[in-house]
């Protein structure tokens, strides 16, 4: 993987909840592959897209600039994207890694449960296309602070089924705000509940660390973004992620974020044992 798509990947993490994208690389047979990721989030009020061209081969891959990027909402208004350069911004979560450019399309609301179609351009007359539909929730805007012991405590969570999901995302990362460099996150999918014990290791690595803050939100999906991101790609034999777009690799999918946590974690720290 080049160092621009990794850093891509990296960013991806960053703007799940804002409208982007979660990371997840394509693989293919094709030589030249667009790669498109866009999610629909009600709770934002500016959805992010990013193009990408893969040239197979080459260990390069291009930020697409140029592109005509627009929404379609549901009573047929086209919304245009700006195109945005966001490289070095010093707001950015991974410090300027965030990709450049991205479109930002303003929507002073988003319509649960009724269809959006994105609409991509580019420079050459590709066109790409995907639709989506929000599921049916109240977003939650507010997280609630809990506090987790690392030595005894087991999250236990449930949340209502909601019309139109997929899927329940549950993603845990470390605050902004936590200085946290020895936490990545985690991320998982379940129906209506999970448990996760406090003491918890993904990959080898402790999930929650005392000492630090996360943020938890549990999100509804639609089928477009947990069968892409929940997928799981086989480099060796090439298969290809599953997408619902027309001309392009990638996904438009939408998420609705149901449930938020502040965890402040205490307890004995698994590092310094």
């Amino acid at each position: 993987m080049s160092s621009d798509v990794r850093r891509l990947w990296m960013s991806c993490a960053a703007l799940a909840l804002m409208g982007a994208c979660v990371e997840q690389r394509p693989f293919g047979p094709a030589p030249d592959v667009i790669v498109v990721h866009a999610v629909l989030n009600p709770a934002e009020r500016v959805q992010h897209v990013v193009v990408v061209r893969k040239t197979a081969g080459t260990g390069f891959d291009r930020m697409v600039s140029g592109a005509t990027v627009s929404l379609v909402t549901p009573d047929g208004t086209t919304l245009p994207a700006a195109e945005v350069s966001t490289t070095g911004d010093p707001s950015d979560f991974y410090d300027g890694l965030t990709p450049s450019p991205r479109y930002d399309i303003s929507t002073s609301v988003v319509a649960t449960g009724q269809p959006y179609r994105l609409l991509v351009v580019l420079p050459t007359g590709e066109v790409v296309e995907g639709e989506t539909t929000a599921p049916m929730a109240v977003p939650a805007t507010s997280a609630i602070a809990r506090r987790l012991d690392r030595d005894v405590d087991t999250l236990r969570l449930s949340w209502p089924r909601v019309p139109g999901a997929r899927a329940y995302e549950v993603r845990i990362t470390p605050a902004r705000d936590s200085m946290n460099f020895y936490s990545g996150g985690y991320v998982t999918y379940a129906d209506t509940a999970m448990t996760l014990p406090a003491s918890a290791t993904t990959r080898g690595s402790p999930i929650f660390i005392p000492g630090f803050t996360y943020d938890l939100v549990v999100s509804a999906v639609d089928a477009n973004y947990y069968l892409y991101y929940a997928f799981d790609s086989d480099q060796y034999t090439g298969t290809a992620l599953p997408s619902s777009l027309r001309g392009a690799m990638g996904v438009f999918g939408a998420i609705v974020p149901i449930v938020r946590l502040s965890l402040t974690v205490e307890g004995t720290d698994p590092l310094r044992r």
